[in-house]
């Protein structure tokens, strides 16, 4: 065991495998317990709340726009879903428009190499469903002459992160 900082640790290589095999297994319950013996050789067993071993991404999909439009006249909303074998925690939403700007919340005014996420508006309380809107002003920012491109993130609470590019190119505002 090291101390540092105010936090004992405790690791080996045999605990670093984080594939799902080894020491922890996808899907298993570990309960932690931690034996604190003194100086005079009194043991207390504090036993850690159980948590599950997660290496799985979660996955996000986009329902509204369908994948299928070549055209849309108006984009007042962007729906979804977000699946996880135990719970997704968070979902994010980046829109990029055909002169590579990104929605920034307000306008696509962020010009930079990766995705801008932004939180979605609405997420269910079992983090099955979501939508954005941009603050009821989404309708009023994708405007004709553009081509846009979505993406969706979806996190989970073991951290585990998703992004699936949805409607490359499309859908185009008319």
């Amino acid at each position: 065991p090291n101390f540092s900082g105010g936090f004992w640790t405790y690791t080996t290589a045999y605990f670093q495998i984080n594939t799902g095999t080894g020491t922890w297994e996808y899907g298993r319950k570990y309960q932690v317990h931690e034996v604190v013996t003194d100086k005079a050789g009194n043991s207390t067993d504090l036993s850690r709340p159980p948590f599950t071993f997660d290496i799985k991404v979660p996955t996000a999909t986009i329902t509204l726009p369908s994948a299928t439009p070549i055209a849309v006249r108006t984009l007042p909303m962007i729906s979804g879903t977000a699946n996880d074998d135990y719970a997704p925690d968070d979902v994010q939403i980046a829109i990029q428009r055909s002169d590579n700007l990104w929605f920034g919340g307000l306008n696509f005014d962020v010009s930079q190499s990766t995705p801008n996420f932004l939180p979605v508006d609405y997420l269910s309380s079992n983090a099955t469903f979501w939508y954005y809107t941009a603050a009821n002003n989404l309708g009023a920012k994708i405007i004709d002459e553009f081509h846009y491109t979505i993406l969706v993130k979806a996190v989970d609470v073991a951290g585990n992160a998703q992004f699936e590019i949805q409607l490359p190119g499309r859908p185009h505002h008319q």
